[in-house]
């Protein structure tokens, strides 16, 4: 009985992320079907909706996109035609795979099955998880690899062949979604502290010792992310960060514009408007509106 707990958990899965996903969600965003137009480019001429050829970065609207996901898409495009259900069947699979990655992790590390059912069960009725697998959005790969880039790191300290798996895994997760980038070196940095001595670090770097090739592959995927930021990759963060507002700091200005009118004096008006109380009163209410203190 035990055996069929999994297959289950997987069968479940997919019915919740596959069927129907052409339809639901009702709706087509732009970025959706920017991801299956690229795909389809790609597969025609060899170039993006652009004219750049087999680019790191794609370039949409307002901002530059990981190209992971639309790489995904050259297949189904092939084999389905430029449709939403193509667009969206790549997002909807690697949501199923998460699943089951999520088991193998969990089990791997805490050596228990029960656990690794739970955990696998919980992420495959998750509305969020549900909500990202059934369209086209790139948030939903990084679960995937990550998972799975984690799961082989734990093989990897008894088996060092897994750590290849887990330096590529993780390597492509760079390329899935833009916190990814922010997220897997530490993730990595964390992993490799907290079993420095199961890796022996010290070995490790005085002469590269037996993780020298996951090390080349993680560290090629690094360079080449680090490439794509200079080269595109990096405008949307620019473009959302408080330091760069959209309105060119007019509001901390109009602040202060307005309590001068309400007869401060201009000095005054500037202790309390200017860019570092306006970052701070930006940042704060940015993290207290999205995580609960």
């Amino acid at each position: 009985m035990k055996r069929l707990v999994l297959p289950l958990i997987l069968i479940l899965t997919f019915f919740l992320r596959v069927p129907l996903i052409d339809r639901y969600p009702v709706g087509f965003t732009p970025d959706e079907a920017s991801f299956g137009y690229d795909a389809y480019s790609l597969l025609k001429t060899g170039k993006d909706q652009w004219g750049e050829p087999w680019p790191l970065t794609f370039r949409s609207f307002g901002d530059s996109k990981l190209p992971l996901y639309t790489y995904l898409t050259i297949p189904t495009v092939f084999i389905f035609g430029l449709n939403e259900f193509a667009t969206r069947l790549p997002g909807a699979l690697i949501g199923v795979l998460a699943v089951f990655a999520t088991y193998l992790m969990t089990r791997e590390i805490f050596k228990n099955k029960t656990l690794g059912h739970v955990s696998a069960f919980l992420l495959a009725i998750s509305p969020w998880h549900t909500a990202l697998s059934r369209g086209a959005f790139e948030a939903n790969l990084t679960v995937f690899f990550m998972a799975i880039g984690v799961w082989a790191f734990y093989r990897g300290i008894k088996n060092k062949k897994w750590m290849i798996l887990s330096a590529f895994s993780l390597g492509v997760n760079l390329f899935s979604y833009h916190s990814a980038r922010l997220v897997t070196p530490l993730l990595v940095a964390v992993l490799a502290y907290w079993y420095r001595e199961e890796l022996d670090i010290a070995g490790v770097l005085k002469g590269l010792g037996k993780y020298l090739l996951p090390l080349v592959v993680f560290a090629a995927f690094l360079a080449l992310a680090s490439y794509s930021v200079f080269a595109g990759g990096g405008s949307r963060a620019a473009d959302i960060a408080i330091f760069n507002p959209t309105d060119k700091w007019m509001a901390a200005f109009d602040r202060r514009y307005e309590a001068v009118f309400d007869g401060l004096t201009y000095g005054v008006a500037r202790i309390f408007s200017n860019k570092i109380v306006y970052l701070f009163d930006t940042f704060t209410n940015a993290y207290s509106t999205y995580l609960s203190p």
